[in-house]
C-alpha cells in the first residue's frame, strides 16, 4: 500500500486536486506510531502550521465504514466529552475505540499520515439514549458538518474503506485470502472497467458519496487490498490497469478534468447516480434524502458554471435544463437489470413491468424522486 500511494503521488497529478477549500472542522491527531492515545484538533489550528511549513494542502485520511451497532455500544464524541477528547494529555485511549477505527489508525501511521477524519469522533454525536433532535449541540454540529461531509472525503489525501468489516467492532486487518499459499483462487471475469465485487458498504446511502468524492481509495475487501484513484487501479491479485473514464464511480475523474477543457453531459451522469442511490438503505427513512447526494450535485453544478453555455439550476434533485425528461421517473421494486435476469425480458421492457413503491418520505416535493423511500428508474 505504501507503493500504491507513493506511485500515485509521484505520477498522477489529477489525484492531487481538491474539490473545494472547505475542510472538516475537526480531525483526529494520531501522534507517534506507537502512541496509545489520539486526540481531536481543529483544522484551523493545523492549517496555520501547514502554511508555516510551506505545504499547499492539509493531508488527512478519511474512513468509510459501517457502524452496524447502536450508538450506546461505541465510544464517540458528544457535547459532554468533546473537551476531554480535544485535550492533548487526556485525549482518547486507542483501545477504547471500535476495532475498525483502531485498524484505520494503524494503517495511517504506517503510511505516515498524521490526521484522520471519522464521523463518530469528529462530528458531535447525540448523548446516550437521545436522538439528534433532542440534543441541541449535536444537531447544530450535524447541520454544519453533515452538509459538507462530501468535502471531507473530496479533499482527503486518502480514503480508507473497511469493506470487510460487518460492523465497526469487527476490524478489517488480518489474514487475507490472497495471502494463503495453499490454494489459488480463480475469479470470474468482469467487465474491463469494473472494480472489485460489491461489499456491505455498497448498500448504504451515505457511502455513495464516500465512494464518488475521494481521489485516492484504499479498499480492504477481506479477500485482498485494492487501490483506486483518478488514473489507475491496483490489487493484490495482480491485475493492474489504467482506469477507464466510464461508469458511476468515475464522476470525480470526469470533474477533475474540467480544468483541461473536457466537457460532458451531466444529465446522464446524474441519473446514474440517482438510480444507484435510490436503492441504498438510509438509517432514518425520514431523513432528507437529498443530503446524501448534495456533494455530487454541487460538483456537477460547478461544472456547468465553468461552461458559459451550460449554466444550470438544481431543483430538489432534478436539473432545470432536463426537467421535462427528469420528471418522468418511476418507482420500482427491482432494479431493471435484475428483472432482466430473472424474467428474461429486455431492460426497457422490465422498466415498464416493475411494481411501483409509493411510501413517501417527508419534507420533499412529491414531484421529486427523493419523495419516496425505494428504488426509482428514469
Amino acid at each position: 500500500m505504501r507503493h500504491w500511494l507513493s506511485y500515485c503521488v509521484d505520477n498522477d497529478p489529477f489525484c492531487s486536486r481538491q474539490t473545494s477549500d472547505v475542510l472538516p472542522r475537526r480531525l483526529l491527531s494520531l501522534g507517534a506510531k506507537y502512541s496509545t492515545r489520539v486526540f481531536l484538533i481543529e483544522t484551523r489550528d493545523i492549517n496555520n502550521s501547514v502554511r508555516k511549513q510551506g505545504e499547499k494542502n492539509l493531508q488527512y485520511a478519511c474512513l468509510s465504514y459501517r457502524w452496524g451497532v447502536s450508538n450506546e455500544e461505541i465510544l464517540r464524541t458528544t457535547a459532554d466529552n468533546i473537551e476531554a477528547h480535544m485535550d492533548k494529555d487526556r485525549g482518547i485511549v486507542l483501545q477504547q475505540l471500535p476495532q475498525t477505527i483502531i485498524d484505520t489508525v494503524r494503517v495511517c501511521r504506517e503510511l505516515g499520515i498524521e490526521y484522520l477524519w471519522v464521523d463518530s469522533l469528529c462530528i458531535i454525536q447525540p448523548r446516550p439514549y437521545t436522538s439528534l433532535d433532542q440534543d441541541r449541540e449535536a444537531h447544530e454540529d450535524w447541520v454544519r458538518e453533515g452538509s459538507t461531509m462530501d468535502n471531507a472525503y473530496g479533499n482527503s489525501y486518502l480514503t480508507i474503506y473497511a469493506e470487510a468489516a460487518v460492523n465497526c467492532k469487527a476490524g478489517f486487518l488480518g489474514p487475507q485470502d490472497y495471502g494463503k499459499n495453499s490454494w489459488q483462487r480463480i475469479s470470474p471475469a468482469r467487465a474491463p472497467n469494473a472494480g472489485p465485487d460489491s461489499t456491505v458498504l455498497d448498500g448504504r446511502g451515505w457511502c455513495l458519496q464516500e465512494r464518488i468524492m475521494p481521489t485516492r481509495k484504499l479498499r480492504f475487501l477481506g479477500t485482498e487490498m485494492s487501490w483506486e484513484c483518478n488514473c489507475r487501479m491496483f490489487c493484490e491479485c495482480g491485475h493492474t490497469r489504467e482506469v477507464d473514464i466510464d461508469g458511476i464511480l468515475s464522476v470525480g475523474r470526469l470533474l477533475m478534468r474540467l480544468g483541461d477543457g473536457e466537457r460532458f453531459s451531466h444529465h446522464e451522469t446524474w441519473q446514474e447516480v440517482v438510480e444507484d442511490y435510490s436503492w441504498r438503505s438510509v438509517s432514518d427513512p425520514e431523513d432528507n434524502k437529498l443530503m446524501g447526494v448534495a456533494g455530487v450535485a454541487r460538483l456537477l453544478l460547478k461544472s456547468t458554471e465553468e461552461d458559459p453555455n451550460g449554466e444550470d439550476e438544481y431543483c430538489a434533485g432534478l436539473w432545470r435544463s432536463d426537467l421535462v425528461d427528469a420528471l418522468v421517473w418511476m418507482a420500482v421494486d427491482k432494479r431493471p437489470k435484475q428483472a432482466e435476469l430473472e424474467h428474461g425480458m429486455p431492460e426497457w421492457m422490465a422498466r415498464r413491468h416493475l411494481m411501483p413503491r409509493t411510501r413517501l418520505a417527508s419534507g420533499t416535493p412529491t414531484w421529486s424522486w427523493a419523495s419516496i423511500n425505494g428504488g426509482i428508474a428514469f
